[in-house]
C-alpha cells in the first residue's frame, strides 16, 4: 500500500478540481498498485498536468511525479521511499541529493554539476571539482 500524505480536501485547493474528482483521485490511490499509482493518476489528464517524469539524482530514483510545468510548481509525487505526497519536484531533488551527499561523503560542484568526494584535509570552500577542476562552491 502506498503511503499518502495529504487527503481530497488538499486536492480541491491545489489542483481546483471538484470534490468529486478529488474522490476519484483518491479512490484510485486507494486501490493501485506503487508501481501503478502515478500511471494512474496520470490517465486521469487532471488539468494542468503535462504527463508522467522521473527524476534521478546519479542515476539513483528520486521521485516521479506529475508535470506541472515548473520545478517549483506544487504537484503529485512518488517519493523513492514510496511516499506519496503533494510537493514539487524541485524539493524532492534537492532532499533526496542533500542525503545522498552525505551518506556518501560528497559534493556537487556548482559549476558543472558532477559529484566530487571530500577530503578531509580540504576546507569545503577550497574543494576542486575532480571532473571539471573548478571549486566546487562556484
Amino acid at each position: 500500500m502506498v503511503k499518502v500524505t495529504f487527503t481530497a480536501a488538499d486536492l480541491v485547493e491545489q489542483f481546483k478540481v471538484d470534490a468529486d474528482t478529488a474522490s476519484r483521485i483518491m479512490e484510485v490511490i486507494d486501490r493501485s498498485f506503487r508501481h501503478e499509482v502515478m500511471q494512474d493518476l496520470d490517465d486521469m489528464n487532471l488539468e494542468g498536468c503535462f504527463g508522467l517524469e522521473t527524476v534521478y539524482c546519479d542515476g539513483k530514483f528520486v521521485c516521479e511525479y506529475l508535470n506541472t510545468g515548473d520545478t517549483y510548481s506544487t504537484t503529485i509525487a512518488m517519493r523513492a521511499d514510496g511516499e506519496l505526497c503533494l510537493t514539487t519536484w524541485g524539493d524532492c531533488y534537492e532532499e533526496f541529493e542533500a542525503v545522498y551527499c552525505d551518506e556518501n561523503n560528497l559534493t556537487r560542484c556548482g559549476y558543472c554539476g558532477e559529484f566530487t568526494e571530500n577530503k578531509d584535509d580540504v576546507d569545503d570552500d577550497e574543494l576542486k571539482c575532480e571532473n571539471c577542476g573548478n571549486l566546487c562552491w562556484q
